[in-house]
């Protein structure tokens, strides 16, 4: 088993302590991300590089894709890279790092969602584009 199996059997996004825990040392995953099997999205956060672009820049501003982003997630679609990015944090997060090449809409909430570590689920996503676009 090596750091990205434990990412996958994670959900393809983890803590730097979550490694620790399944056994991996700081050695095992700096050469993971060396040789590119997992990327470092931010400090103490890795994911499968296999996570999709959009997923990514969500996980890096520090939250997850949200609304209209995590319902083409859902579909399978990829975002134009000119398209605004919907991103889900906690009303307490802090330190959020917002790209500076795209345009982020912030979500923020007091409570955790339904859905993975990359995204909301598709009937929290719905919900949201429903209030976002002033549908609702």
């Amino acid at each position: 088993m090596l750091p990205q199996d434990t990412l996958a059997r994670l959900g393809g996004v983890a803590r730097r302590a979550e490694l620790i825990e399944a056994g991996w040392w700081d050695e095992h995953i700096e050469m993971a991300v060396t040789f590119r099997r997992i990327v470092r999205v931010r400090k103490g956060l890795y994911a499968l590089p296999t996570v999709c672009a959009e997923g990514l820049v969500a996980l890096k501003v520090g939250g997850r894709l949200a609304c209209v982003s995590a319902l083409a997630h859902h579909e399978g679609r990829c975002a134009d890279p000119a398209e605004v990015i919907h991103v889900e944090v906690r009303s307490t997060a802090s330190r959020l790092r917002l790209p500076v090449d795209r345009t982020v809409v912030v979500h923020w909430t007091r409570r955790r969602h339904a859905g993975s570590r990359v995204t909301v689920s598709e009937t929290v996503a719905r919900a949201q584009a429903a209030c976002c676009r002033g549908l609702a």
